[in-house]
């Protein structure tokens, strides 16, 4: 591509810089939808909710209610098996979720939408691929669809995680794979620079266990996806720190040459996206690390237009769910079992 960049030990110095250059922490911002004071209080709103599901009648729930607790109940039952993962697959579904004309959500419509939910994620599960593997996360979200709810599957194989940098170079997304052929229509530079992402995230970091690890296990509240476009973000010199980059010629298309991000590109990126992901984005909304930490994260290379300048552009989408973190004693609620 014709742009110039820095070395890459500049590159790595001035975007770590960033993080303590982002703004400061917007305390009138709720960083838990639901403000529950600690993990017992949580652990308390999921066995309730778990319960009601076994009744034969219960309260309606608005649509953002139940989709809320539904995510909350399968994360606490089936979520996080392993400390650290080699790599993560990222799976798509989608659960119907009958509504009323006021989009409230009866107790039957309820049981018949976790029941689809168990059942979809449990085939996810079941066909991945790995030998061995854990699910991650579930994570639910209300669907353009009429009735209906958008599921994200984060599934993940065990081990230490690959830390070495980018040596090859890479098309910018749409599964074009890298520059050489490979792995063209299974992967891109955003799939590869989210895999990494998400591979180093202390997600079951242990050092603030109040107790016993026999004692205690994590309880998890997701909260709400957020979604960069990309060209929220810049450096000191007014670079997009994630990939975003418009047709300046202004005719519609791209040539190969653009699509591509070289091995130094894939880094910097990479590294600016790691400050974004693990340092900006945490700030701005606050969501510190230990209490919260970054639990799914995707990258979708995008061809589309840009609605602040009408300009088509090729660019990194970031969809990012961050979760705060409850330690909560094995007496109050069980640990994870794997989903069936």
């Amino acid at each position: 591509m014709n742009k110039q960049y820095f070395f890459l030990a500049i590159t790595l110095l001035v975007s770590f810089a960033l993080v303590f250059e982002s703004c400061k922490k917007d305390e009138e911002n709720k960083a838990s939808a639901l403000d529950y004071q600690d993990g017992t209080k949580l652990a308390e709103h999921i066995i309730a909710f778990k319960k009601s599901l076994s009744q034969k009648s219960g309260e309606n729930l608005t649509l953002e209610s139940a989709i809320k607790d539904m995510e909350l109940l399968i994360n606490a039952e089936h979520g996080f098996p392993f400390k650290e993962y080699a790599t993560i697959k990222h799976f798509k579904e989608t659960i119907n979720i009958e509504t009323d004309a006021n989009e409230m959500v009866s107790h039957s419509a309820l049981n018949n939408a976790y029941n689809e939910l168990i059942e979809k994620v449990g085939n996810i599960y079941a066909n991945c691929s790995f030998p061995e593997k854990g699910l991650i996360f579930v994570g639910l979200n209300k669907s353009k669809t009429e009735d209906a709810a958008d599921v994200t599957v984060s599934i993940g194989y065990p081990g230490p995680p690959e830390l070495d940098t980018f040596e090859n170079c890479w098309y910018y997304g749409e599964d074009k794979g890298m520059c050489n052929g490979d792995f063209a229509l299974i992967m891109d530079g955003g799939d590869t620079i989210a895999k990494k992402l998400a591979i180093v995230n202390p997600i079951l970091d242990y050092y603030d266990c109040p107790g016993p690890l026999n004692e205690w296990r994590l309880v998890l509240e997701p909260q709400p996806l957020i979604t960069l476009n990309g060209n929220e973000y810049q450096n000191a010199q007014g670079e997009n720190l994630i990939f975003f980059l418009p047709d300046a010629d202004n005719n519609g298309s791209f040539t190969d040459e653009e699509m591509q991000l070289s091995a130094i590109e894939m880094n910097y990126y990479y590294t600016n996206e790691y400050n974004v992901v693990y340092g900006i984005v945490p700030n701005e909304h606050n969501y510190l690390f230990p209490d919260y930490v970054l639990v799914s994260c995707e990258i979708n290379g995008n061809n589309s237009d840009d609605n602040k300048n009408d300009l088509l552009t090729l660019h990194h989408e970031n969809k990012l769910n961050y979760a705060r973190r409850y330690w909560v004693s094995t007496g109050v609620i069980d640990n994870p079992t794997p989903i069936k």
